[in-house]
């Protein structure tokens, strides 16, 4: 059993491997009877498909290189729906977008920040099947599994949302429909003092660096004040830009919750689940910084932007559902 899981967000990466590895946890079975490979691209991912045979993959739509339009037509001239399920996840929530990739072949169709009953119903739809076909007895328990009669691949997961999930989408959708395409260089040109303003971030490189490199579930504890410290910086520089509201207030919300979080009573992994969520985060907010305020080269600061704010109301919600 293989699944591809593609994104250009290391955090995204992380959550859906999670969400995929407690599926098969709750249905006790054995690591060694999967397998979850990740790219973080569409060209990565359809050279991966070309070369293995995948039951599902997760695919993000906004991509750098090959985005999940062109990856998603390019399978599906050589993979059919029923070769491989492929489930878009996706921050662009509108109809539209919809409609798109289910004509080019898409199984079904996810909105960020991903809900996890709907990526557990998703597996359900699609996994399930296909273990049934091994004849394992590691798979027995499927048996009668027959939950999915007459259903709307693309309509009826819509079912399995919550509440807490449908209002961060709803943040989703407003940033979405209030910013346009803007590459660095046009958004920088009402910023002339740069320099100035970039002076606060000037000595977070090291320590993010080294947190990225070194932090584990074991030493996590002791360095979430030093995290807090800099997400603290990063939300106060954003809020200088009034675009970047959002995201300044989501960094608000992640280091307040960090700072109250009792590690003691969550489960292990979901402690090595949070600190390499807090890890990708970190290392989302210095390649934004590099790319879209001193490399230059962003062709589109506010999906950067969309993504990190993704990234921050996910953990969010995860840190809400597991402390």
């Amino acid at each position: 059993m293989k699944i591809l899981v593609v994104d250009d967000m290391d955090s995204n990466l992380g959550v859906l491997t999670l969400l995929i590895e407690e599926w098969f946890d709750d249905h006790d079975i054995d690591e060694d009877k999967y397998e979850i490979d990740l790219a973080s691209n569409g060209q990565i991912a359809l050279d991966k498909v070309k070369e293995n045979g995948y039951t599902i993959m997760f695919l993000d739509i906004m991509m750098p290189i090959m985005d999940g339009f062109e990856s998603l037509k390019k399978i599906r001239e050589i993979k059919s729906k029923e070769d491989i399920k492929v489930v878009m996840v996706t921050a662009l929530a509108d109809r539209d977008t919809k409609v798109r990739t289910k004509k080019l072949g898409a199984n079904a169709y996810v909105t960020k920040p991903v809900d996890f009953d709907m990526v557990n119903a998703m597996l359900d739809r699609y996994v399930v099947p296909e273990m049934l076909l091994e004849k394992s007895d590691d798979f027995e328990g499927f048996d009668n599994f027959d939950d999915f009669d007459n259903f709307d691949d693309f309509d009826d997961f819509d079912e399995f949302e919550d509440t807490q999930s449908i209002e961060q989408k709803d943040i989703m959708d407003n940033f979405n429909k209030s910013h346009k395409k803007l590459s660095a260089v046009d958004f920088l040109e009402d910023y002339p003092d740069l320099e100035y303003i970039l002076e606060d971030l000037s000595d977070l490189g090291d320590d993010i660096h080294y947190i990225t490199e070194y932090l584990d579930s074991e030493t996590l504890e002791n360095n979430l004040e030093n995290i807090s410290n800099i997400l603290g910086q990063y939300a106060r520089f954003l809020n200088t830009f009034i675009d970047f509201f959002e995201l300044s207030s989501s960094l608000m919300m992640i280091d307040e919750l960090i700072l109250k979080i009792d590690l003691s009573n969550m489960e292990s992994k979901d402690v090595e689940f949070v600190t390499g969520f807090l890890k990708a985060i970190l290392q989302d907010l210095e390649n934004w910084k590099n790319h879209v305020f001193i490399e230059k080269d962003a062709v589109d600061v506010f999906y950067i932007n969309a993504s990190s704010l993704n990234s921050c109301l996910q953990l969010e919600a995860f840190i809400k559902e597991r402390s």
